[in-house]
């Protein structure tokens, strides 16, 4: 699944349509500053989202019983350090790699 460049993407169209609708509406000048910072947050967040970090997911022996098991990460890039978002026994989670 490839879809780590298309992430950022949608998030950058989304903000891009929603800014200028709410911020020239208003014309306070906190509302821009708050979408300013919002912005500059999504964006660092859909870069951070978009890195591959090295080394390998652990295989994982079992399955989970829950049917929509809740997922922890999405990408290596919301996992601190070195850490990897992997598939769990239960939805995906941060975990070391193994080399």
């Amino acid at each position: 699944m490839k879809s780590s460049g298309f992430f950022p993407f949608v998030v950058l169209l989304a903000l891009g349509t929603l800014i200028p609708w709410d911020v020239e509406g208003s014309g306070n000048g906190e509302l821009e500053l708050l979408w300013s910072n919002l912005g500059s947050r999504v964006i660092a967040v859909a870069l951070l989202s978009s890195v591959k970090k090295p080394g390998k997911c652990p295989v994982v022996r079992g399955q989970c019983m829950m049917l929509n098991p809740p997922n922890f990460c999405e990408m290596d890039g919301e996992c601190k350090g070195n850490f990897k978002c992997c598939r769990g026994m239960c939805g995906k989670v941060c975990v070391s790699p193994v080399k």
